[in-house]
């Protein structure tokens, strides 16, 4: 709706479906009273991302500009597996074999993070940038601290910055066609495995 506005979201979903069979057949050097397995192993995915970003042209020396974002996650895997052992002769179906173990595994990982970032350009030379972002995730769990009483935190906060200065611009070097110096500094985080 604005010239100094750009506003874009991004939707993505997957899904994959594995399903596995494996017969050693009576009389197989590893079982010789057989062995048929059955799996199926299913992922879902799904993401989505929002960012807002402002720009702004001030004056020929100065320009900014401000991104806002949103970003969610969710991961689910399933697999469910069938072992059967002392096959009938001649089978390819679980119904015909005497020992059967079955398998079950579920886990759901949720992660949500929001972010701004500013950014500033001086005489196209100094460069600016500030940023912050926050993360969630499930997998953190919610349990509590027996020492102070307190939940532990799912959250977490992780700031940035740069600064970077094209000095060629403001001094030229005669045997160098361009320079810049550049400082930043950035925090990140790794969220813990399911089931941790």
């Amino acid at each position: 709706p604005f010239p100094w506005l750009s506003i874009k979201e991004q939707i993505g979903a997957d899904f994959s479906n594995d399903q596995r069979f494996t017969l050693f057949p009576k009389s197989s050097s590893a079982y010789p009273n057989g062995r048929l397995l059955r799996a199926e192993l299913v992922t879902r995915n799904f993401d989505q991302s929002l960012l807002a970003t402002v720009q702004r042209t001030v004056n020929d020396n100065f320009s900014c500009s401000l991104t806002l974002g949103q970003n969610l996650n969710q991961q689910e895997y399933r697999n469910y597996t069938v072992d059967g052992q002392n096959l009938i002769f001649g089978t390819t179906e679980l119904d015909f074999t005497i020992d059967r173990t079955p398998g079950e595994y579920w886990d759901k990982i949720r992660t949500d993070g929001y972010f701004g970032q500013v950014t500033g350009d001086l005489a196209q030379q100094l460069y600016l940038t500030a940023g912050l972002r926050w993360d969630g995730s499930n997998t953190f769990g919610g349990t509590v601290n027996t020492t102070t009483g307190k939940p532990y935190s799912n959250r977490f906060l992780y700031p940035k910055g740069s600064a970077v200065w094209q000095f060629t611009k403001a001094m030229p070097v005669s045997f160098l066609d361009f320079g810049k110096l550049r400082v930043a500094y950035g925090q990140a985080g790794r969220q813990p495995p399911v089931f941790s």
